[in-house]
């Protein structure tokens, strides 16, 4: 769209998406300028005060409908992709002191979606080696001083098709028992007994849903034996923004510049009003 060869005071006009007023007094057209939109001088920061949440990829306190090319680092209060919040897993270690049973995990995590390992023994919570709250690991038996132990836990993630492995741990019911039910990717799966990696020779994964051991596994087995399987899934990431454009909902606090085209967006909006005004 371009100007209005006779427009009248007050009238507004869009052009390339931009929106600006004319007026009788100066004769000249001048940007509108953006709604809730503050600029904090020297800084180029620019402050979207708007709060609404965002729930679809065009609605949200900010939707940028191009690409955005961001020089420093991004903060994100919550990160959401296909409408399911996406959080980090947490992996801590710790040196045991004499007699230590309880080891505080920063951050917190799910209940039934941690590992525990002391000295590298993967621990079973069904077989009550350790208690699982949600904020703590309570190992039955005490360490001794120099033990390592590593917790791996989701922090506060519920499982989806996100998740980037899946970890199934049960229990032989039974002596020689050699077949145990997970759901895996066949292509990417590895199986502990005890804590101790199993060869892929030694065992039959190929339907992703069942792990049967050959005989010679199967004779280690015993009843409340461990048998830990591990396989890492293709992940797919839904409206993330490409180098052709995109959207991001939610606020996006830029530290830096905000470019376009390689240029500083506050120097072309200067120049752009004051060149419109004259």
């Amino acid at each position: 769209m371009s100007f209005p060869v006779s427009p009248s005071n007050g009238q507004t006009a869009v052009v390339n998406n931009i929106t600006y007023s004319y007026s009788t007094a100066t004769t000249a057209w001048s940007r509108v300028p953006l709604a809730n939109t503050a600029n904090t001088g020297t800084t180029s920061t620019y402050v979207v005060s708007n709060t609404t949440s965002a729930t679809s990829t065009a609605s949200g306190a900010l939707v940028v409908a191009g690409g955005v090319g961001i020089g420093g680092n991004l903060y994100a209060g919550n990160i959401y992709t296909n409408g399911s919040q996406v959080l980090p897993t947490s992996i801590q270690t710790f040196t045991a002191t004499a007699g230590q049973t309880t080891f505080s995990i920063t951050g917190g995590y799910v209940v039934g979606q941690e590992q525990v390992h002391v000295n590298g023994i993967l621990l079973s919570s069904a077989a009550s080696d350790y208690t699982a709250n949600g904020s703590t690991i309570v190992l039955a038996a005490a360490r001794n001083v120099g033990d390592i132990v590593q917790v791996v836990s989701a922090q506060n993630y519920v499982a989806s098709g996100q998740q980037a492995y899946t970890f199934t741990q049960v229990n032989a019911s039974s002596a020689g028992q050699n077949t145990f039910s997970a759901t895996y990717n066949t292509a990417t799966v590895q199986v502990f007994l005890n804590g101790l990696l199993v060869p892929p020779s030694n065992y039959t994964a190929t339907n992703g849903s069942t792990i049967v051991f050959n005989t010679a596994t199967t004779n280690l087995v015993t009843v409340q034996s461990v048998v830990g399987i591990v396989s890492f899934n293709s992940v797919t990431i839904s409206n993330a923004i490409s180098s052709s454009g995109g959207t991001v909902n939610g606020t996006l606090n830029v530290v830096g510049s905000l470019q376009q085209n390689g240029q500083d967006i506050t120097n072309l909006l200067t120049a752009m009003s004051i060149g419109m005004s004259m």
